[in-house]
């Protein structure tokens, strides 16, 4: 084992295999594809602007080491600028240096806000690229031979002595480093002990630099690509993590931001990774989604580039192979919109799957024995039963069931959000985003209308007492609500996950990522209830049109009056009551039809 190693005097070695490398590696191949360029990684400048600019602004998902949150606030603390900070970063962000106050002195002292002070004026060579705080194990090694005279050997064991607190062997070595001093640099003894006991200290939370200027190399090349390739280096990366679904939907955010473009996946167009397809656009890499295997990608793929695009679900089905590509494969690319290129509606193709499915394996069985059924005579010159292709008369699924499927193969809504069809209950019944949140006062009341995404049950370690942890997801992301058992009697009941909910509650922000303190959670269709009026602007709707209006709230008769607004060239605006037999009962439906109507700006409700 590795002690065993080390006491018979052999070297030990960790070979790390990073994931990352193989991004790097990915994303050159990409830029000379695409852009004809070679770019030398082992060359690149280490003073590249756009890559500190973009660090500095904590802009880190996908560059290695640095994607964590902690790692974000600290980049937007500590601004880098030259390569020798990502070095310090690697190595401060620890629990010991951050315990001690090292990372804060650090950051205080590099911003200009605190001196910089050396331990002895010798060390200004040794410790100014850390702004005079000792943060590395070979810079306790270069002080003992700088102050006293030690051989690089000896400093290495006073090295090893300090971070393994061997007494015996510390106390010898602190004679020596005295008296070294006292020769080499004139020290006297008291001052000498104090700088040991300095260094002493400080070794106790020293990273080695070697580790971290390895990883701070990897970090740096990283970032640069970012910066500098963005579109090659998005696509090497979600490509690295198509098996990881958390990360694709990370990144897939993340390309969003930077303005890249993400294609939806196509059985037409895409292959097995992901691919750049424009200047800014990415093709979506078919073995992200979920059931379906490489080989059936390889499959689908090759006989593409050799015989060219699939005209139909049909046509896709006679000619790959379906001992590879079977019903769960078939079923989960058209859930999943990789065979919208077939331009008709996903429930009319997985309503006539498995009759494609039956005719391509009866043809393929054909083709194998060379015999052709008599009810297969009736085909035209590329082999297709011309009664076979008829679409069932039926319409698409609701938005709702297009985006769970969705979710549920890519990982993340690909056709929009559920929460957009509620863009005027957002603009109405909510104060705050899951993002805007950590723009508030801590422990100011808030109310949010989000997706409960996730509900998971827990106990309180002091009394029992049961509680939950809920997942919120807006259009801008996710945050974490905590429900304590004062509140979760009364509201446990409206604790349903994949549900669109109004949460009230506080927010907390005193950690480092912004929570919500619950209070109150309702279902979406309970807040219509605190609709006191809604208001339709009927101006480019046209009068001629408005019994259509009409018909639409005769159907939800209800206590709600009805404002129709109406500008024209003569008056500037003026508002209109509907009859009290037109006066409506408030619900998602209703909402959903009149915007349907007018459209979503010309809607608004009163509370």
């Amino acid at each position: 084992d590795m002690d065993g190693v080390s006491k018979i005097g052999l070297l030990k070695m960790d070979f790390l295999g990073l994931r990352t490398l193989t991004v790097i590696d990915e994303a050159i191949k990409l830029i000379r594809r695409t852009r004809g360029i070679n770019v030398d990684i082992e060359s690149i400048p280490f003073d590249d602007q756009k890559a500190y600019e973009m660090l500095a602004a904590a802009n880190s998902f996908g560059v290695f080491q640095l994607e964590s949150g902690g790692m974000r606030d600290l980049l937007k603390k500590m601004k880098p600028s030259q390569f020798e900070d990502l070095v310090a970063i690697l190595a401060l962000y620890r629990p010991g240096p951050m315990g001690s106050g090292m990372l804060d002195d650090f950051i205080k002292r590099k911003r200009g806000e605190a001196p910089i002070k050396y331990p002895h004026a010798k060390l200004e060579g040794v410790l100014k690229d850390t702004y005079g705080i000792i943060v590395y194990q070979e810079q306790v090694m270069q002080i003992a031979n700088v102050l006293a005279g030690f051989t690089m050997a000896q400093a290495d064991d006073l090295r090893r002595a300090m971070s393994k607190k061997i007494a015996e062997v510390m106390e010898k070595l602190r004679q020596q480093f005295v008296i070294g001093c006292q020769k080499t640099s004139n020290i006297s003894e008291f001052e000498a002990n104090k700088l040991f006991d300095l260094i002493d200290y400080f070794s106790g939370y020293g990273f080695n630099r070697s580790h971290s200027a390895a990883y701070a190399l990897i970090t740096y090349r990283t970032a640069y690509l970012k910066a500098n390739y963005a579109v090659e280096f998005m696509c090497a990366l979600l490509t690295s993590e198509k098996d990881n679904t958390d990360k694709v939907v990370e990144y897939v955010k993340e390309a969003g931001a930077m303005g890249i473009k993400i294609l939806p996946p196509n059985v037409n167009t895409g292959l097995a990774a992901f691919n750049v397809v424009g200047e800014r656009v990415i093709d979506y890499g078919l073995l992200a989604i979920k059931n379906v295997g490489g080989l059936a990608i390889e499959s689908i793929v090759k006989e593409r580039k050799n015989n060219g695009p699939y005209l139909s679900l049909f046509d896709f089905s006679n000619r790959v192979d379906l001992r590879l590509n079977n019903r769960k494969v078939v079923e989960s690319l058209i859930k999943c919109g990789a065979m919208d290129c077939f331009k008709h509606f996903r429930a009319q193709l997985l309503a006539i799957a498995e009759r494609a499915l039956e005719f391509g394996i009866k043809a393929q069985q054909e083709a194998e024995t060379g015999q052709i059924s008599f009810f297969s005579m009736d085909t035209d010159s590329s082999g297709f039963n011309k009664g076979t292709e008829s679409m069932p008369d039926i319409k698409e699924w609701p938005q709702a069931q297009i985006l769970g499927y969705e979710k549920e193969l890519l990982g993340f809504y690909l056709s929009g959000h559920p929460l957009d069809r509620y863009k005027t209950e957002i603009a109405e019944f909510s104060d705050c985003t899951t993002k805007t949140v950590k723009r508030v006062i801590d422990g100011q009341e808030v109310r949010i209308v989000a997706l409960l995404k996730a509900v998971k049950l827990t106990t309180t370690k002091k009394t029992g007492e049961r509680m939950a942890i809920l997942r919120l997801e807006d259009i801008e992301g996710e945050l974490e609500a905590v429900v304590f058992p004062s509140s979760y009697a009364t509201i446990s009941n409206s604790l349903k996950e994949g549900v669109v909910v109004i949460v009230k509650g506080r927010a907390s922000l005193k950690e480092e990522v912004p929570k919500m303190i619950v209070s109150d959670v309702k279902g979406i269709d309970e807040v219509y209830k605190l609709i006191k009026q809604i208001n339709v602007d009927v101006s480019e709707f046209g009068v001629e049109n408005l019994d259509q209006i009409k018909n639409k709230l005769a159907r939800f008769p209800g206590r709600i009056p009805v404002c129709l607004q109406l500008d024209t060239k003569n008056y500037k605006s003026f508002q209109i009551l509907v009859g009290k037999e037109l006066y409506v009962s408030p619900s998602e439906v209703l909402i959903d039809e009149i915007k349907g109507l007018v459209g979503e700006k010309h809607f608004r409700v009163v509370l």
